[in-house]
């Protein structure tokens, strides 16, 4: 984080991760306290090529969930409110959350060609890490794709944590070549660490 002040992300840039940046210079108080509530907020397009890909369930979809989950879920979000996600940008995340698929064995919906690929070792950890979070995030919503709660997809989630987390114990990493995807797997797993609550476990590492 820069100590200089900015009233907005760096260059104007509203993607999540220029956007998680300043939220954390916020949180550490990195930026003079006039700043940090400046009159910023996420334009209510500026997601719109990232809803688009999760609404219709193409590739790299789970990655897009992923980000837009990390700043959902940041401390300065909640703070903040609708001066940083407009309500009508926070009504497509939340719309775009609970119609999302996520496992391959769901149904797909209608009208809908799925494109998205679930079982690389990054993508498997994205999308439990992803349905893990939204459905905690909302417990007693229902989900379109299979009717169920977010409590339900949580508790499923869960279970493929543990076999995945089992896994890696065991046999390492499969993808060790590739730096792209190592990011994917840390970026899901550090999600989960900052969020999934401090009495929650998953694997024992046996």
């Amino acid at each position: 984080c820069s100590r200089r002040p900015s009233a907005r992300p760096v260059a104007g840039n509203y993607q999540p991760r220029a956007i998680l940046v300043r939220l954390e210079c916020d949180r550490r108080d990195l930026v003079p306290l006039s700043e940090q509530y400046a009159q910023w907020s996420i334009p209510p397009a500026a997601w719109d090529a990232k809803l688009e890909r999760v609404r219709q369930l193409r590739d790299t979809a789970d990655f897009d969930v992923l980000e837009m989950l990390a700043v959902l879920l940041h401390p300065q979000t909640r703070d903040r409110g609708e001066t940083l996600i407009p309500s009508v940008l926070m009504d497509q995340i939340e719309s775009a959350l609970l119609q999302f698929k996520y496992y391959y064995t769901d149904p797909a919906p209608q009208n809908k060609t799925d494109g998205m690929w679930y079982w690389t070792e990054n993508h498997v950890v994205c999308f439990a890490v992803s349905e893990y979070l939204v459905g905690r995030l909302y417990p007693d919503s229902v989900f379109d794709v299979t009717g169920w709660t977010g409590i339900r997809h949580a508790v499923r989630a869960a279970g493929r944590l543990d076999a995945w987390l089992t896994h890696r114990s065991r046999f390492g990493f499969s993808e060790f070549h590739s730096d792209v995807y190592y990011m994917k797997d840390m970026q899901a797993l550090l999600l989960l660490a900052h969020h999934a609550g401090s009495n929650t476990t998953f694997a024992d590492g046996g």
